[in-house]
This record gives structure tokens, C-alpha cells and sequence, in this order.
């Protein structure tokens, strides 16, 4: 884990992020890189959206990777993600 922080208008983020010593992403980048936010989360100061994850679709992981997703998160083909905003359903979707 490497421990970062930067200066905010709002004050100092800090935080911790897995790396692996090569920097390549696992998976071939399949899967996010992980961070831990210190006492401060930079998503606090941000105002509600109104949008809503509904669904998503991960397409075209390794057999490994997919087994790691949480239930209820499928794996197809193709990305997609659904999302309830103010101004009704939206699905965004692409090839892998």
C-alpha cells in the first residue's frame, strides 16, 4: 500500500492505495485499483446528484476475475450500466 495526500480547497485528502510493485493492474486491468480513504472522503463534500446505480454488466473478464464480483454484478459480453437519474432510466453500454 502507498500512502498519498493531496491539498484540497476544502482541506488535505489522505489516502492509501494497492499498487503492486511492477504497477501493472490485475487482470490485465479487469478490476480497479483499490483505495482507502483517510478521515476524509472527497465524495463528503460533493452535493447529492439525484443519479442512482441500478445494474451492471461486466463483460469479457477472466474466468478468475469474474469469480471475485460481488454478487449480482454479471458478466456478459458487452459493459453496461444502468442508472436512475432525475430525468428517468439511463443504460449506457459498450463493446469490450
Amino acid at each position: 500500500m502507498l500512502q498519498a495526500e493531496r491539498d484540497t480547497p476544502r482541506g488535505l485528502l489522505r489516502w492509501q492505495i494497492a499498487v503492486r510493485p511492477d504497477g501493472q493492474r490485475l487482470f490485465g486491468g479487469a478490476l480497479p485499483t483499490l483505495i482507502q480513504w483517510g478521515e476524509v472522503h472527497p465524495a463528503d463534500a460533493m452535493p447529492a446528484s439525484g443519479v442512482q446505480l441500478i445494474g451492471l454488466n461486466v463483460g469479457a473478464l477472466p474466468h478468475a476475475a469474474a469469480r471475485r464480483l460481488p454478487a449480482g454484478v454479471s458478466t456478459q459480453q458487452a459493459f453496461a450500466v444502468t442508472l436512475s437519474t432525475p430525468a428517468g432510466t439511463v443504460r449506457l453500454e459498450g463493446a469490450v
